[in-house]
């Protein structure tokens, strides 16, 4: 897990230990995930607050782009690789659910 994923796991964990503190969660959640354990974390989370996963897109991590020839620069660099997250997931919470 990169620097960036260890963020986002902190920052998801305190948002829902805080709407668990208010009992106010939204009725659904989309999240964006780098890394397949980050993504496993999230999950476990936000399963046992009663959500579920409602609709998943696997993105494959990353695309190349090449980019268009200009009539200024002769010189093409080739391609770039973008990255992508890896799966983007929506959640949709049970609204009967009582959290832990």
């Amino acid at each position: 897990m990169t620097l960036a994923g260890r963020l986002r796991n902190i920052w998801r964990a305190w948002r829902l230990q805080h709407w668990g503190a208010r009992n106010s969660y939204p009725p659904w959640l989309r999240r964006k995930y780098g890394s397949e354990n980050e993504r496993t974390r999230d999950a476990a989370r936000l399963q046992a607050h009663g959500y579920r996963v409602a609709d998943e897109e696997d993105t494959q991590g990353s695309v190349d782009v090449e980019p268009a020839a200009t009539w200024y620069d002769s010189r093409l660099p080739g391609s770039m690789t973008m990255d992508l997250p890896l799966a983007i997931v929506t959640y949709e919470r049970d609204p009967e659910h009582r959290a832990p």
